[in-house]
C-alpha cells in the first residue's frame, strides 16, 4: 500500500523501520516479524494501525481544518512524535496478534451475544479499549485522549 504521509499515514515506512529498530532488540519477534515484511504489507499496517488512532477522541482541535488527520493539534505544526510512535506500536500489536475482529468474542470484550438477530453486548468499558489493538498505544495517546491538562 501506498503511503501518503498526513493522509493516510504520520509516519513513512522508512521512517517506521527506523522507530522499530531503536525501540525493539533484534531478536524481540515483532521486530523479526516486521523486518520480514515488504514495505507494501508494512504500509498496510500503518494504514490499519492509523485508522484505529484516528477512532480515537482526542482532545483540542486540529490545526487547520481542512487537514484529513487529527494531528497535529492546536497551535502546533507538526505530528508529535508519541504519536508516530503509537503508529508503529499499534502496527506491531496488528501485526503480532490475532485480528481483533476475528479473535475470541471475550477476547474482544464480548459480554454476551446471540446467533438469531445477530446481536452483541461489551463489558462495560470494553469499546474503549477495543478501538485501538495495542494497549501501549493506548498509553502513548493518553494524553490527547484523557481531556485533562497539566497544572504547572
Amino acid at each position: 500500500m501506498s503511503i501518503i504521509v498526513n493522509t493516510n499515514s504520520y509516519i513513512t515506512v522508512l521512517e517506521a523501520d527506523a522507530l522499530v529498530a531503536s525501540l525493539y532488540i533484534s531478536t524481540d519477534p515483532s521486530r523479526v516479524a516486521w523486518n520480514a515484511l515488504e514495505d507494501a504489507d508494512k504500509g498496510v499496517l500503518l494504514v490499519r494501525s492509523l485508522k484505529e488512532l484516528e477512532r480515537l477522541r482526542v482532545t483540542g482541535c486540529k490545526t487547520d481544518i481542512t487537514q484529513v488527520l487529527a494531528f497535529p493539534r492546536n497551535a502546533n505544526t507538526v505530528v508529535p512524535d508519541l504519536v508516530k510512535e503509537a503508529q508503529v506500536v499499534n502496527a506491531l500489536a496488528i501485526l503480532t496478534t490475532a485480528s481483533s475482529v476475528t479473535g475470541s468474542p471475550v477476547s474482544r470484550g464480548v459480554s454476551s451475544y446471540s446467533i438469531d438477530d445477530l446481536s452483541e453486548t461489551f463489558a462495560k468499558g470494553a469499546e474503549v479499549t477495543l478501538l485501538v489493538t495495542s494497549s501501549e498505544a493506548r498509553r502513548m495517546m493518553w494524553v490527547w485522549t484523557s481531556g485533562g491538562f497539566d497544572i504547572i
